[in-house]
């Protein structure tokens, strides 16, 4: 009898345990999805992909989360932001290619040029972001004592 009741009583702590664990987790993933680096990460994959069409949606996705750029988020401005001519140059032609601004035999495809200058542009935006999340600032103080 005191068997039972013990295993009983185990059995609802770890079944409360599990369901507690379960639920963080599934906030921390909702947490997670949300945020600048799922957004690039789904950013990366589109490219990989070669889907002109996604990774602009994904572009701008991305843009949306970053703290670095100025909201709504624009195109031109996460140039500026970036401050990388290989990154705008990228740019104008994923949308080149996906907006028909270029010639028609051209593929719709996003090149390796635009995963390039992507991966180095995130690695920039993501180093600004965590100087600005630490308290340090990207610019200097204006008036040093």
């Amino acid at each position: 009898m005191p068997c039972t009741l013990a295993i009983r009583f185990l059995g609802s702590n770890i079944r409360r345990g599990v369901r507690a664990f379960l639920s963080r987790r599934a906030d921390r993933r909702r947490l997670y999805e949300r945020s600048e680096a799922a957004a690039f990460g789904r950013l990366q994959e589109a490219a990989h992909h070669r889907d002109a069409g996604q990774t602009v949606q994904r572009l701008y996705q991305w843009l949306d989360r970053c703290k670095t750029v100025v909201k709504p988020a624009r195109l031109e401005q996460a140039v500026i932001t970036s401050r990388d001519d290989h990154f705008k140059e990228a740019v104008e032609g994923l949308l080149d290619r996906q907006f028909g601004l270029s010639d028609a035999t051209q593929s719709n495809a996003v090149s390796a040029d635009f995963e390039e200058a992507l991966r180095q542009t995130g690695k920039r935006v993501n180093a600004d972001d965590r100087a600005r999340g630490s308290g340090a600032s990207v610019l200097q103080t204006l008036n040093p004592e």
